[in-house]
């Protein structure tokens, strides 16, 4: 067993969930695999295999590259019934896939869909996925596999196209080889194979085109599915043992999962482990972690990497640090990434700040010299380009597009402000320790004289005394704006750029003026249109840890659990 920080929900509890309340929208279960997305509708219980996008940029379209549909000889006379007739659909959370469980008129049917661990090393934009149904009692079960389609925010939606009953596109050409079944389609480059202990058949499809069948007449089989930029590479992967492979997942997640917490709370645990589990879905080799798997396909700068150390993965953080150090658009700003095409963007304020945490964070774990060796030139090009941006009245402190923290969208500071003037300093800290790590002690000391005078400057210009805080920021006309967000209130503490006493009436504030009934702490007071939700929105579980760290810092131990609950139990959240 193995134990790491309850501070992992820095990293990931937004992204992870406890078993939510018995009245909850019914949606899609997923799993994910570097390349491989696997997905089961709790409406309609049908589950399909779906990859990134990797030949051009989006955010939110995911190629879908078959459907997998189970029919059951359970109807009268040994009619075959679909998934339209499923009753008591029950869709869980497994280990690295998804496991359904349904009757078909009065024949229980339980599947089972497993991205697997291929295509990772080295990555490319190939995978494979393992799907099991068995009948009790036995019945023939048919499989119809294809209707390959582009699923996204807009158009056609992941839900639609899995609880759509039909299976087939205009799009698919499905042929038979060896007993192994190919999949190709006009919507995507890749080529999908199935191998299953059954022959693979050829069939119209319902919307035109061919798809695959599979028929087991014992009531129970095994459908392996790959997929590849060429026909070979789709065929070895669906020629994987299917035993072994599925065997591999199992041995992984218990490995990882070893590392949870213990609580007298059994949800929060629960969050934990699903936190992590999340953030092993997430995670697309070799440029970092996307956002999230539902449907927000980029690749971002936040506190992942963290987390991934704590739990033994540092090989990861250091590849997602090389690779955006690497990537710098032209004028030395930090991209985001896209998944697999390594494609550049840049959303809300940037990722900077997140950067120089990361990096922080990755050599205080790892004390890896070589490293932060090669990212120490791109440091120097991030730094100018921030200052560049963000300090246009050339005073040292700095502005900030969206998003300085975690999710807190649509929130800019225009003007000279606390939370990215701190920003700024954590910046110039970290690049003074890793110059001190290579000897470059000159450099270091030129950090250490800029920190000491932004931080004087910074009291000067925006602490209000008469209220024991930092402002949010000054207007360019010169006006004070005092109340900002969370952040305003919790990294003067912790970032430790005032005193124990300043750090105290600064916290007591997020205490006692940001915090609901339920031990929720808000984004702000001057937001008040977003009410709840994870993507910037008041109470969203972003903030959650952030508060936690805070009331540990301000030494309130007893309390420290309570935004932590709200992040794991969202009905706890008050109205």
């Amino acid at each position: 067993m193995r134990w790491v920080p309850l501070a992992l929900f820095l990293s990931a509890a937004a992204l992870g969930a406890a078993a939510p309340p018995p009245a909850r929208y019914r949606d899609d279960r997923m799993a994910a695999w570097h390349q491989t997305l696997a997905a089961v509708n709790e409406v309609r219980p049908n589950a399909g295999v779906l990859t990134y996008v990797n030949d051009r940029f989006t955010q939110t379209d995911a190629y879908g590259l078959a459907k997998l549909v189970v029919g059951v000889g359970a109807g009268p006379g040994g009619a075959v019934l679909w998934a339209d007739a499923a009753e008591a659909v029950d869709v869980r959370d497994l280990p690295g896939g998804v496991r359904c469980r349904y009757r078909l008129g009065g024949v229980g049917v339980e599947t089972e869909l497993v991205p697997l661990l291929v295509g990772h090393d080295p990555p490319d934009w190939a995978g494979a996925a393992w799907f099991r149904v068995a009948t009790d009692p036995p019945r023939p079960v048919t499989v119809r596999c294809g209707g390959s389609v582009v699923t996204g925010m807009f158009g056609t939606s992941r839900a639609g196209w899995l609880q759509a009953a039909g299976v087939g596109s205009v799009a698919d050409t499905a042929t038979v080889a060896d007993g192994g079944g190919l999949l190709r389609s006009t919507l995507h480059p890749l080529a999908v194979a199935i191998q299953a202990a059954t022959p693979a058949e050829v069939e119209p499809g319902d919307a035109g085109g061919t798809r695959l069948v599979l028929r087991f007449p014992a009531g129970s089989g095994w459908v392996m599915l790959g997929f590849g930029r060429d026909e070979a590479t789709a065929r070895a992967k669906a020629a994987l043992d299917p035993d072994a492979e599925r065997a591999a997942v199992d041995r992984h997640y218990r490995w990882l999962l070893s590392s949870r917490i213990e609580t007298p709370v059994p949800d929060l645990d629960a969050a934990f482990t699903h936190a992590i589990r999340t953030l092993e879905y997430n995670w697309v080799a070799p440029h970092g972690w996307t956002e999230c798997i539902h449907h927000w396909y980029s690749l971002w700068h936040m506190q992942h990497s963290p987390a991934a150390e704590w739990l033994g993965q540092e090989a990861r953080s250091r590849q997602c640090l090389l690779s955006h150090a690497a990537a710098l658009l032209p004028n030395g700003a930090v991209p985001q990434l896209s998944p697999g095409s390594g494609r550049v963007h840049r959303d809300f304020g940037g990722s900077n700040q997140f950067h120089l945490w990361q990096v922080r964070h990755y050599w205080r774990q790892t004390g890896d010299r070589d490293t932060v060796r090669v990212l120490a030139p791109a440091l120097d090009s991030i730094l100018r380009q921030t200052w560049d941006e963000y300090d246009r009245d050339g005073d040292g402190l700095l502005a900030w597009g969206q998003q300085i923290g975690n999710q807190e969208d649509y929130v800019s500071t225009p003007g000279d402000g606390t939370s990215p003037t701190i920003e700024g300093v954590q910046m110039l800290r970290t690049r003074a320790e890793v110059a001190r790590a290579l000897g470059d002690e000159a450099t270091a000391t030129a950090c250490d004289r800029r920190t000491a005078e932004l931080l004087a400057r910074l009291r000067r210009e925006l602490w209000l005394p008469e209220l024991g805080r930092f402002a949010f920021y000054r207007d360019p006309l010169g006006v004070v704006r005092p109340d900002g967000q969370y952040h305003t209130l919790l990294y003067p503490a912790l970032w430790e750029v005032v005193d124990p006493l300043d750090a105290w009436t600064t916290l007591r504030q997020l205490r006692d003026r940001l915090t609901g009934p339920g031990g929720e702490v808000y984004c702000s007071s001057n937001f008040p249109w977003h009410a709840v939700g994870t993507w910037g929105m008041q109470a969203g579980a972003a903030q959650q840890p952030w508060a936690a760290m805070g009331l540990a810092h301000l030494g309130r131990w007893n309390e420290t659990h309570r935004p932590l609950e709200t992040a794991a139990l969202p009905r706890r959240v008050s109205a």
